[in-house]
């Protein structure tokens, strides 16, 4: 591209004339980004990859206009047009009032996000929040519930789709064996996805077949995330090919679960995991998350690596470094094996949520929650119910069976891809706790009943403050807990692993007791 005009557009009063400031510029692999007071402007280099053409005029306007339309997707307030840009005696102007004879490139226009609101920024200096976390994943999962699907973007997500997009990635990594992975990683992960591939055909197919495939975003991860004024904005999707863009649900998620892990927040990849699973009931995707995280993973190092050509030594290395991380976790990912089945026990209020999200993030599990369940299947996710009458009738004996096997069906999905399935459930009745049991020694795998004795006064009240307050999505109201507490049958022995929790003691205890549990029985 010509270097006069990337210094024409850094020049004063050209992108913008009220504009005399210094304008920043930044290069990567695909394009040049321009950033003034308020806003930032992207111009495709024309070049011609394997996965990208903006070879011709034509093809980077065409560029230009799909990252408005499929950003604007998820964030309609930044991203603003498409100018174009004009050479005429010599000057380059930009706008789009000029004579379309002198256009000689296009620019996307879009709000400048703040540097310090970057989601990299904010975890840099210990700014990152659960709210941020929770508001992120359910950003997600309002986006993949309103996106086309299906259809002819089936297409990409068939196993042998996929196969060619593994074995292109592969090419493409070759030349970097030896500089950002080792060549053991490089066999290791060939073996472990062409493995995987062949293996589950059937589960991939199924995929497709219950709606699961999207036009998505393609390229969430931490860099393409800000906060402005508390609000989450994901920005930058993938424009320029669709097939890295379309695919399963549970492979955009995966994407930014597998950032934050690279980055040494594995609790809040874990809550990402767990806030979307709760607002989008995709516990079958969960047999594909680990697929789906070690190839992100391995796309994120392929592309850093793409990054070291033609630069300087200093530059190399700091690339040469993030690369590896990537490379290292992706083979990382490959040990990871720890399973088993944790059910909770006890009335309302007994603090059966808050320690199931303890174990959760401490021991890389999903939990199942029956009120998100419960909420789900009467499709009332957005309300609370008013009256106590329709309160009982989610909780109603005929409902509430429903909801303990729909709570198993999900959770058997998570313990095939070697995940703690936690079932976050009140399991009053031995009959009910039994179902689990029989099915893990089946599977062969730790059962663990985690009983939250609190005292009746203590649940009633904190039950009695949620519910009036709306600090909760459980239905439960203060006379149904002293009904519970009537009708439990507290677990005995011979059921299982029992830990015992008062609801207020120290968690750090009970994870030292099931960690106990759970190494004699592996």
């Amino acid at each position: 591209m010509c270097s006069v005009l990337i210094k024409s557009l850094m020049s004063s009063g050209v992108l913008e004339s009220n504009f005399t400031g210094n304008v920043r510029h930044i290069e990567t692999h695909i394009s040049h980004v321009f950033i003034t007071n308020k806003y930032a402007y992207k111009l495709k280099k024309p070049i011609n990859y394997d996965f990208a053409d903006f070879s011709t005029l034509s093809k980077r306007k065409n560029a230009c206009m799909e990252e408005i339309r499929l950003n604007s997707r998820m964030e309609p307030d930044i991203y603003k047009r498409v100018l174009c840009v004009y050479k005429k005696n010599g000057q380059y102007t930009v706008g789009s009032n000029g004579n379309e004879k002198d256009i000689i490139d296009y620019l996307v226009k879009m709000i400048k996000l703040p540097d310090d609101g970057m989601l990299i920024n904010v975890i840099r200096f210990g700014k990152l929040t659960s709210k941020y976390v929770e508001d992120t994943a359910s950003k997600i999962a309002k986006f993949h519930s309103k996106v086309e699907k299906g259809g002819g973007l089936s297409q990409f997500a068939t196993v042998t789709e996929i196969q060619k997009l593994v074995k292109q990635n592969f090419e493409q990594t070759y030349p970097y064996v030896g500089e950002t992975l080792s060549q053991r990683q490089y066999d290791l992960l060939k073996e472990y996805f062409n493995h995987f591939l062949e293996k589950n055909i059937p589960l991939f197919d199924k995929r497709i077949v219950t709606n699961n495939i999207v036009d998505g975003h393609g390229d969430i991860h931490i860099g393409n995330i800000c906060v402005v004024d508390t609000n989450i904005v994901i920005f930058d999707c993938i424009e320029f090919n669709q097939a890295f863009r379309a695919g399963d649900t549970i492979s955009d998620i995966a994407f930014l679960a597998m950032d934050f892990d690279q980055h040494g927040l594995s609790s809040e990849s874990n809550q990402l995991l767990n806030t979307y699973l709760e607002l989008t009931m995709d516990y079958e995707g969960v047999e594909l998350l680990m697929f789906y995280l070690i190839y992100r993973a391995f796309v994120r190092g392929k592309v850093i690596s793409f990054m070291l050509d033609n630069l300087r030594c200093e530059q190399r290395n700091n690339l040469i470094i993030e690369a590896k991380r990537y490379f290292d976790l992706a083979n990382h990912y490959l040990s990871c094996k720890s399973f088993g089945m944790i059910i909770t026990c006890g009335i309302s209020g007994s603090g059966k949520s808050h320690i199931a999200k303890y174990l959760a993030s401490h021991l890389g599990g999903f939990i199942i929650r029956s009120d998100a369940v419960r909420k789900y299947k009467s499709q009332d996710k957005s309300s609370t119910i008013q009256n106590y009458k329709e309160r009982e009738d989610l909780y109603e004996k005929e409902n509430n069976d429903k909801i303990y096997n729909k709570i198993l069906d999900y959770a058997k999905h998570i313990i095939k891809s070697n995940r703690w399935a936690i079932l976050d459930a009140t399991f009053l009745l031995r009959v009910q706790r039994e179902k689990v049991a029989k099915y893990a020694a089946i599977n062969e795998c730790p059962f663990i009943i985690v009983y939250c004795n609190t005292k009746l006064e203590l649940a009633r009240n904190r039950v009695y403050f949620r519910s009036i307050n709306k600090l909760d999505i459980s239905e439960a109201y203060p006379l149904l807990v002293k009904e519970q507490k009537t009708i439990l049958e507290p677990p005995a022995s011979e059921e299982g692993s029992i830990i015992e929790w008062d609801g207020e003691s120290n968690m750090d205890d009970l994870l030292a007791q099931i960690n106990a549990v759970t190494s004699v029985s592996q």
